[in-house]
């Protein structure tokens, strides 16, 4: 996987959103083509099925509850986001996680460790 770098904030969904995130360029598309096939070999494995929205490559900073968040202005729409600093990093490993959901939070658990730097990736 090649450089990757950071773009503008942003709320997801965009539709009524619940995540603020930062948006993650990746020229080179290694990032899609590993969503792909992670989701391959989940959707062989398991019989899972992808979600219908497209990938977006993102970095999830924090979560709100419910809908018709508080920090929503007077106006109804989202707070405008300072720009992101600019950020270029080459990722050394990527990890799998399976998310445990509860009503006082969620708790991650890490399945798979793959070191992207020994694979040659």
């Amino acid at each position: 996987m090649g450089e990757l770098s950071l773009g503008a904030p942003l709320w997801l969904p965009p539709r009524s959103p619940r995540a603020l995130a930062v948006e993650v360029h990746d020229p080179d598309g290694g990032l899609a083509r590993l969503h792909g096939a992670v989701g391959k070999a989940l959707a062989e494995a398991t019989g899972w099925q992808a979600e219908r929205r497209g990938f977006k490559a993102h970095i999830t900073v924090a979560r709100m509850r419910g809908r018709g968040a508080p920090w929503r202005s007077s106006q109804g729409r989202e707070p405008a986001l300072p720009a992101t600093p600019p950020l270029s990093f080459t990722p050394a490993s990527i990890v799998l996680y399976r998310s445990w959901l509860s009503p006082a939070g969620a708790s991650y658990q890490a399945l798979a460790t793959c070191d992207l730097l020994a694979a040659g990736r």
